[in-house]
């Protein structure tokens, strides 16, 4: 939400409690907690404790256990699927950093209400990060804790002072998942309290913990399913302060001025290279890959992962990734960017694409917000200033970003919990290229601050194994192609057929069957 925004949204509340009584009310965390038995209040008491704002001691204990377990390199299944803990514990960096930028700055955690599950939050990550059994058990559960409470911090903001009777219903609902947030942190807090031999077994605590969560996820169900009712400018608020936490500054140039930014950072026409590809991508075929279940792994994976899809020239893999394009494009979260890139059509420019290409394109699809209106990320455009300046001064031309600039400008500019980068035909680029390209996709891969999800495509023989050593390999077969084969030769005999281009249209039947089937046999699946 703008600065501009949420200041009217908070005049405006505080114009509405204007004449009431100004006697302090208990928050809902206050009230939540007093609902809480004493075993449980004194748990959360327990760990409440010390000086500062409880917030940033919780930034900073996530940030050092994240270190740790790089180091440690610790994997669980959760959910029937195994992430990496060092992944989750970005995620919850990125809800408290939440938090932060939609509470109230000048306010002091460690006073207030607020600092019940903060600094539980802080306690469980001292302890849990230290046993692998009991972090599995438990982690899952306080990444979902920290995703409500910097949620609900908004929601609290938007609802609290108002006597609509759908807000009081709603701020009933949100009392009711602050108990069970509650509850689930001291459940937790009294259990690595116990002496290890004291402890129950992993199951039991797993299973205990996994009704808190239910509860939790409920109550949150409930909740969104009443706002959605609420006034639309009110649901708008939320969304802007909740979903879109973004802190890029855009700004809107002239036509000229921004055809000069679009020429110094990257002038390839990713988009109409998709649009292409797609529009001639037969109807029906490429099934087979989004219903493969490495494929489904990938998407659906809450860690950074990269499928490696090989195969010899003309197997359909450009037809293939064209469609996952278009896959994640449809069906991943609006906040969660999808950038791509067609390493084969600069060829049919007249040039061959290099590392520079590649990763000025993909930054330019993160900077360029509205290409109709010209608007764009303000921070990339005052580097492009700063440097057609120097370039003024010295009588040369404008540097451009290097490959690892581009690197270092995408991981600034992403502020979301995934992207997903897909680059086809990556053996087109030269060698020296190759490998430079590959070293600064894997940086970005590996950059603990989200997840990454990467599909690259090449033909079989290139030397990108050393490279790509633990990556997914999805290698296209004959047995895996055949049906889209076999449709691709149906259309094409169909299509000279009816164009009078085989026998002047006039085809048997079954000759043209029997055409189709001895195209098929020579194809072998390819």
């Amino acid at each position: 939400m703008s600065a501009t925004t949420r200041a009217t949204a908070r005049s405006t509340t505080s114009l509405a409690a204007t004449g009431r009584n100004t006697k302090p009310t208990p928050s809902l965390w206050d009230t939540a907690n007093s609902k809480l038995d004493i075993k449980s209040r004194k748990s959360l008491a327990s760990v409440n404790v010390g000086n500062g704002r409880v917030i940033d001691a919780v930034s900073k204990e996530a940030v050092t256990q994240q270190r740790a377990l790089s180091a440690k390199r610790w994997k669980a299944t959760i959910g029937g699927k195994e992430v990496i803990l060092r992944d989750v514990l970005a995620k919850i960096i990125r809800w408290v950093d939440h938090f932060k930028a939609v509470g109230d700055i000048a306010v002091q955690f460690n006073s207030g209400a607020a600092s019940l599950p903060w600094a539980a939050v802080r306690f469980l990550l001292q302890v849990a990060v230290n046993d692998k059994q009991y972090l599995e058990a438990t982690i899952e559960g306080i990444e979902m804790v920290t995703q409500k409470v910097a949620t609900y911090a908004a929601m609290e903001d938007l609802y609290m002072d108002s006597d609509f009777q759908l807000h009081t219903q709603i701020r009933n609902k949100v009392l009711g998942l602050y108990v069970h947030i509650l509850s689930f942190l001291a459940e937790s807090i009294q259990y690595f309290k116990t002496n290890t031999p004291s402890r129950t077994a992993k199951g039991a605590f797993s299973s205990n913990q996994g009704e808190r969560l239910r509860q939790i996820a409920k109550h949150d169900t409930e909740i969104r399913q009443l706002a959605k009712m609420c006034d639309s400018h009110v649901q708008r608020l939320i969304r802007t302060d909740v979903m879109r936490i973004d802190e890029n500054i855009m700004t809107s140039l002239k036509a000229q001025s921004f055809r000069d930014f679009i020429a110094w950072l990257s002038l390839t026409p990713y988009r109409e290279h998709h649009i292409r590809h797609s529009k001639h991508r037969l109807r029906g075929t490429t099934q087979w890959l989004t219903n493969d279940p490495r494929y489904i792994d990938w998407k659906s994976s809450a860690s950074s992962s990269l499928v490696w899809l090989r195969g010899i020239l003309g197997s359909g893999k450009t037809n293939l990734i064209s469609a996952v394009i278009d896959d994640s494009l449809q069906s991943t979260n609006a906040q969660s960017p999808v950038l791509y890139y067609y390493c084969g059509d600069i060829k049919g420019h007249g040039g061959r694409c290099d590392a520079k290409d590649v990763m000025r394109s993909l930054l330019r699809q993160l900077t360029v917000k509205n290409e109709e209106t010209f608007e764009i990320v303000e921070q990339v455009h005052l580097e492009f200033r700063r440097r057609e300046a120097r370039g003024k001064v010295g009588m040369g031309d404008v540097d451009k970003l290097e490959p690892h600039e581009c690197t270092h400008w995408i991981a600034q500019l992403l502020q979301t919990d995934e992207v997903i980068i897909i680059i086809d035909a990556i053996d087109e680029i030269d060698v020296t290229d190759r490998h430079l390209l590959l070293k600064e996709l894997i940086a970005l891969r590996d950059d603990s601050g989200r997840v990454t999800k990467m599909m690259l495509s090449s033909r079989d023989d290139t030397n990108l194994a050393q490279w790509l050593e633990g990556s997914t390999e999805l290698r296209l077969q004959a047995s895996l192609t055949q049906a889209d084969m076999q449709s691709f030769i149906r259309h094409c005999v169909s299509m000279a057929v009816e164009n009078k281009h085989l026998l002047d249209g006039g085809v048997d039947p079954l000759f043209q069957s029997e055409l189709e089937s001895y195209l098929l046999d020579r194809a072998d699946g390819m």
